[in-house]
């Protein structure tokens, strides 16, 4: 679905709430809506321009709704939750919020219509806050789990890179109900996962119904700072490779440190989480002997962007979010695709 825009405050915007909704409705699968709620303008701009680029894909349409609040409609779900985390850090933490077409459709129309109050959070039922790690212990893998598929762009030939496997948020923050919509918890959330998936892939039979069809050899997944579980059968080097935030190049010793033991235990590194304005302001001679997770972006065009590749070295870089084409003009050298 392509990303349409609704300039901003337009009483004749072609497709008000109401409608755009109706329209999404038509095929809600997977599809979203991200809401910002009422800012002060120069926030209020922020969003928008966020959500614009985002819609381009994300797709979706964005306009604004009757309570001054700004939309995104009928986005991609898997997108939807890395903007969400975008705005949290531009905007302020839980001023955006996610709610799932299928599950949220009345209460948005009602809103919409004007017959209702701006949705809240999910209202499904969730776990108590005291029960919450309990709850996260039990909840099944394979159903909240994103997995994608890294392939060598030079020579895509027919068995991916690597195989990755992360945490699905929205999904995530669905089966948490209204837990799922407060960010420090859904992190919390997803870690605990990342450690259960982590336990897992210690045990063959579970590990096989994590992967599924796909045959890859190497693992990427989010790894938590602690112990690691010993698997029945040792692992082979090489074999996983840790995915850790770029925040984490803030504290360059514990993240020297951490490497270190990754390394001694043969586990890759790899940080995730640059983007277009990450390349023009990172210094490549400051990042660890890692992949770099790089989001595609249409600010990524230019001959500026594949001389930044070059710079950071394109045989580590890791294109998420792009096509063939745009992985090739810039000149990385792994793509992302969603796995079967």
């Amino acid at each position: 679905m392509p990303g349409t825009i609704a300039p901003p405050g337009s009483p004749t915007a072609p497709q008000p709430l109401a409608g755009a909704l109706q329209h999404a409705l038509r095929d809600p699968r997977g599809r979203v809506v991200l809401r910002v709620e009422d800012a002060a303008p120069h926030l209020r701009k922020l969003a928008r321009a966020a959500l614009q680029e985002g819609a381009l894909a994300a797709g979706g349409q964005v306009l604004d709704g009757p309570g001054g609040e700004v939309w995104l409609v009928g986005a991609e779900a898997s997108r939807a939750a890395r903007l969400l985390e975008l705005l949290d850090r531009l905007i302020a933490p839980a001023a955006a919020q996610i709610l799932a077409l299928e599950r949220d459709a009345a209460r948005l129309l009602a809103y919409a219509a004007g017959s209702a109050p701006p949705p809240p959070g999910p209202t499904a039922d969730g776990p108590e806050l005291g029960g919450l790690d309990d709850v996260l212990a039990t909840l099944p893998l394979p159903a909240l789990l994103r997995r994608l598929q890294g392939w060598p762009v030079a020579a895509p030939g027919k068995r991916p890179a690597f195989l990755r496997l992360e945490p699905d948020r929205p999904r995530l923050a669905t089966a948490l109900g209204a837990l799922g919509q407060d960010h420090d918890l859904l992190y919390h959330a997803a870690t605990r996962l990342a450690a259960r998936v982590l336990a897992a892939i210690a045990n063959p039979a579970e590990l096989r119904g994590l992967i599924g069809p796909v045959a890859a050899p190497r693992l990427h997944m989010p790894m938590p700072v602690g112990p690691r579980p010993q698997a029945s059968q040792p692992l082979p080097p090489g074999l996983l490779v840790a995915t850790i935030p770029l925040a984490a190049l803030a504290e360059p010793q514990a993240l020297a440190t951490r490497h270190a033991a990754l390394t001694a235990a043969g586990i890759g590194l790899e940080i995730e989480g640059l983007d277009a304005a990450a390349l023009r302001l990172l210094d490549p001679a400051a990042l660890p002997d890692a992949l770099l997770r790089l989001r595609w972006s249409p600010a990524l065009e230019g001959a500026w962007a594949e001389a930044a590749v070059a710079r950071f070295g394109p045989e580590r870089i890791v294109l998420t979010g792009g096509t063939p084409s745009e992985a090739s003009r810039l000149g990385v050298a792994f793509l992302e695709t969603e796995a079967p």
